[in-house]
């Protein structure tokens, strides 16, 4: 990952979402298993915030969410069944509006590619948004 793109990781870096293990970095093992987010069984959201917290994603200043919907809702979504808040409702959601994976691949393309993947996700979630009726 060239130098740019580090520092726009920020101290939190990459994580990766596992709907059994919750957050891990991308050198963390685990080993197989069939758990997905839109399962019962899944990590709570309880579990996802005192992770977050603990790698420093709640004090990130600019989080990107990519993934699926349940992974992201997951990150992102504010439910009424739980105290707690959503782990980060501001995280930008790039992929959103997509129809499918040709769709998602050729947004992430650009976004691993780019000098300022914020820039470029900010300019992908501006583009998805609804427009005001007028």
């Amino acid at each position: 990952m060239p130098a740019s793109r580090r520092e726009v990781a920020g101290p939190a870096g990459v994580l990766v979402l596992s709907a059994q293990h919750g957050f891990g970095r991308l050198d963390d093992e685990l080993l197989p298993y069939e758990q997905r987010m839109d399962t019962p069984g899944h990590i709570s959201v309880e579990q996802l915030h005192a992770q977050a917290a603990g790698l420093g994603v709640l004090s990130a200043r600019d989080l990107i969410a990519l993934g699926g919907r349940a992974y992201v809702d997951a990150v992102t979504a504010v439910t009424a069944v739980t105290a707690v808040s959503a782990v980060r409702p501001d995280a930008l959601r790039p992929m959103d509006g997509c129809r499918g994976i040709g769709e998602q691949r050729s947004r992430l393309a650009p976004l691993a590619a780019a000098d300022d993947p914020l820039g470029l996700a900010r300019a992908f979630v501006a583009c998805a948004a609804p427009s005001a009726p007028g």
